[in-house]
């Protein structure tokens, strides 16, 4: 996640905001954690960095890390199992 306004413009439908909507938890618990994982998202200019990085290497990487939280990521998935990540990656989405 990188810490832009890019959420700042997000519309939700009303009919998804009143209380009594089936979808109404869900959105608020999308709400929440794209809140919270903006608050510990990367800073842009590093994710730029990344960009920039890729588009002028002459051999450029299959895949590139932009941000703390891919790196964490990538770290839990090798050294986790299958179930365990998924387990993790479950918890992530919660509401806290």
């Amino acid at each position: 996640m990188v810490r832009t306004n890019f959420a700042n413009d997000m519309v939700i439908a009303k009919k998804a905001q009143d209380p009594s909507s089936p979808y109404s938890p869900m959105m608020q618990m999308m709400s929440s954690t794209v809140n919270r994982m903006l608050e510990n998202g990367s800073d842009a200019n590093s994710a730029a960095k990344v960009v920039v990085e890729a588009a002028t290497a002459k051999n450029p990487n299959l895949r590139y890390l932009a941000g703390k939280d891919v790196e964490q990521m990538v770290a839990a998935k090798k050294s986790l199992s299958d179930e365990q990540f998924q387990s993790m990656m479950k918890q992530g989405v919660r509401p806290t």
